[in-house]
C-alpha cells in the first residue's frame, strides 16, 4: 500500500492507518495549572448574555476537583465537577442552581462542550457534538458587571474554583446554536470560524503560545488577560476518531 496523506482543519496529521496510531496535533492551548492560572476578561455589554446564549470550548484534563470553564459571576457557568460537565445559568427557571450532567470528561482526554440556551426554552448541553436530555429553561439572564472568567472564578477577591488541565478555542455567542451547527463547531478543530459570525461574541482561540494577552477573534475585541506569565503552552495529541464524519479528507495512491 502507498502512502496516504491527510489534511485536516490545519493542524499536523501524523502516523498510519495500518499501524491505528493515527493521530492530529491540536493547535495550541493554555495548561492551566488548577493553582492560579485563569483568563479574565473584563466585562462588556457583548459578553453579557440575555434572551439567548452559546458557550463552547474544547478542554482536556483528568482532575477530580471543581474546576471552572467558564464563569460570569451571578449570570452563567459551565464547569467540570468531580469529573462530570455541570453548568447554570441564572435566569428565572432553572436559576443559579447547578445542574450535572453525568457526563463523565475527566478521562484525559480531549472534549468538546457547548451549552444553549434558545427561544425554545430549551438548555442542551452537547459533549464532543453529541447532544444531551434538554432541560427545560425560562426567563432571561441575569446581566452583571463582574468579568468574565475562563479556566476559573475571576471575580476580583473572589477567584477560585482552578482548572486543572488544557483549554483552547473558547467561543460565546448571544444566540442559541442548533445542533447542525454545534456539530460545525466542533468540527472546526482549524479555527477558521464563519459559523453564526452575526451572534458570535468572544472568541478565545489562545494560539499565542506565550504571554499573557489572549486575543479575541470575535469583532468585540473582549481581549482576556492570562494571571500568570508562567503558565504553560502546549499542543497535544488529539485522536482523530473522536473527530466527526468528513472532517478531514485524503488521498490514497495503492
Amino acid at each position: 500500500m502507498g502512502d496516504i496523506v491527510f489534511t485536516g482543519h490545519g493542524a499536523n496529521v501524523v502516523g498510519s492507518l495500518g499501524s491505528g496510531s493515527l493521530v492530529q496535533d491540536m493547535p495550541s492551548a493554555i495548561d492551566f495549572d488548577g493553582v492560579d492560572d485563569y483568563v479574565s476578561v473584563p466585562n462588556d455589554a457583548s459578553i453579557s448574555l440575555e434572551n439567548e446564549a452559546t458557550l463552547a470550548a474544547w478542554f482536556k484534563t483528568s482532575m477530580a476537583g471543581d474546576g471552572m470553564i467558564f464563569r460570569k459571576d451571578n449570570s452563567y457557568a459551565l464547569k467540570v465537577y468531580a469529573g462530570t460537565v455541570q453548568w447554570f445559568l441564572d435566569n428565572t427557571s432553572p436559576g443559579v442552581n447547578w445542574t450535572d450532567t453525568g457526563i463523565t470528561v475527566n478521562d484525559d482526554n480531549w472534549h468538546h462542550v457547548a451549552l444553549t440556551y434558545d427561544t425554545s426554552d430549551d438548555i442542551v448541553i452537547y459533549v464532543d457534538g453529541v447532544s444531551g436530555s434538554a432541560t427545560a429553561g425560562a426567563g432571561t439572564i441575569t446581566t452583571t458587571s463582574h468579568p468574565l472568567g475562563i479556566g476559573a472564578k475571576s471575580t476580583v477577591g473572589y477567584e477560585g474554583y482552578y482548572f486543572d488541565g488544557y483549554i483552547r478555542d473558547a467561543r460565546i455567542w448571544s444566540s442559541g446554536l442548533t445542533a447542525l451547527e454545534i456539530g460545525q463547531v466542533y468540527e472546526d478543530i482549524g479555527m477558521e470560524g464563519g459559523i453564526a459570525d452575526a451572534s458570535l461574541e468572544g472568541w478565545w482561540k489562545m494560539e499565542e503560545g506565550s504571554g499573557i494577552s489572549i486575543a479575541d477573534s470575535s469583532d468585540n475585541t473582549n481581549t482576556g488577560t492570562l494571571s500568570s506569565s508562567a503558565a504553560a503552552w502546549d499542543a497535544s495529541v488529539y485522536n482523530l476518531n473522536q473527530i466527526g464524519s468528513g472532517s478531514v479528507s485524503g488521498a490514497a495512491t495503492i
